[in-house]
């Protein structure tokens, strides 16, 4: 039920002066303003229970717990930013850098025998092994160990010259082995 709000502005203006003297000896600058709002804020939800005969020692209690929510979020507001500064600051590479690597990736896939790239997707986009790639292509395991190994050389040497023509194509962070755009059959092998 909403309180009275004659009876309301009348207890507003009776307290409020005292209220704000004991926020504002706690609490510096613009930050009185709010507590004391909040602190009303109560008041007006919970109007009912305010005592008639220890009003000021209410309000003041309330205004008690509302200065320790304060002091709390500016911990926690405080921890959070310390969190942040000691996080690594993380340059990504120039987007263009990776289009050209993806670029020159699909430009030598384009370029392999349609074989070569049914065995380096078997293996990159379907994780199967050479082994099982080669009896799905008909091959020998020698012969799909072969042209993989020629896809991953002709990749390699994409991406270098791509690199020397941009500068670093590497990714920070990336584990060795790993550059952008790099077929994931190139990824898998790096990492084994």
């Amino acid at each position: 039920m909403a309180p009275d709000e004659q009876a309301f502005t009348v207890f507003y203006r009776r307290h409020y002066g005292d209220v704000e003297r004991y926020v504002r000896r706690r609490l510096a600058g613009d930050a009185v303003r709010d507590a004391v709002a909040d602190v009303f804020l109560v008041a007006w939800r919970r109007f009912s229970e305010v005592p008639p005969e220890a009003a000021l020692p209410w309000l003041y209690a309330v205004a008690r717990h509302t200065l320790a929510n304060e002091v709390r979020g500016a911990r926690r507001a405080a921890s959070l930013r310390a969190r942040i500064e000691q996080q690594p600051e993380v340059h990504a590479g120039d987007p263009a850098d990776r289009v050209a690597g993806q670029l020159a990736l699909a430009e030598v896939f384009g370029a392999l025998p349609e074989i070569s790239q049914e065995i380096v997707r078997l293996v990159a986009w379907e994780g199967l092994t050479i082994a099982k790639a080669a009896t799905v292509t008909g091959c020998s395991v020698s012969a799909a160990t072969m042209r993989l190994h020629r896809a991953r050389q002709q990749a390699h040497e994409a991406l270098a010259r791509v690199a020397a023509q941009s500068g670093d194509c590497t990714r920070p962070g990336a584990p060795a082995g790993e550059r952008p755009g790099a077929p994931a059959a190139e990824k898998k092998e790096a990492r084994s």
